[in-house]
């Protein structure tokens, strides 16, 4: 099941689908991302708009309608990715990266509204991972190398290590 996560009414409609379908919802993923590097002085609304419609005002939508859903079950696990952007400042980032820190703190305050309905709230902070998004970025050989350096394992991560860490949070053991 698909939908456009800005669009309120589609973001219900598959959820009420999904209940449907299946009758309750156990885990969800949001793994919508949508980046157009910007220094801040060259920013526009039509550049601007669509990282936050994307990363924060639909994840949000995201939240809301699984919540609600698990909620009026037996709960359940939602599963956000932001990005380590949203922590370490770079120039160009500010429209994708400063989304994906309101989708965190979002993300927290989900977690205290729906704890009690025992849904658990979870964002996954990832590095930079090879996706068409990062296509471009990856064809910088010398910069993924330095970044490769830097980091403790001496490999990038992948799409699988996302996966295999949004399956852990949403099984009973996350």
């Amino acid at each position: 099941h698909g939908c456009d996560i800005t669009d309120f009414d589609q973001v219900e409609a598959v959820t009420a689908q999904i209940m449907a379908e299946y009758g309750r919802i156990d885990a969800a993923v949001n793994y919508a991302g949508f980046q157009r590097r910007t220094e801040i002085k060259d920013l526009t609304p039509d550049i601007l708009g669509p990282m936050v419609e994307v990363q924060l005002i639909g994840a949000i939508w995201f939240i809301r309608a699984m919540g609600n859903a698990m909620a009026a079950g037996d709960g359940g696990s939602i599963i956000s990715t932001s990005s380590l952007t949203a922590w370490n400042p770079s120039a160009g980032q500010v429209g994708y990266a400063a989304s994906k820190k309101g989708l965190e703190y979002a993300s927290q305050i989900a977690a205290i509204e729906y704890g009690a309905d025992n849904v658990r709230i979870n964002c996954i902070a990832a590095h930079l991972i090879e996706t068409p998004m990062t296509a471009e970025i990856f064809e910088q050989r010398l910069l993924i190398e330095a970044v490769r350096q830097q980091t403790p394992l001496g490999r990038m991560g992948s799409v699988d290590d996302i996966a295999n860490t949004a399956l852990f949070l949403a099984s009973d053991e996350g």
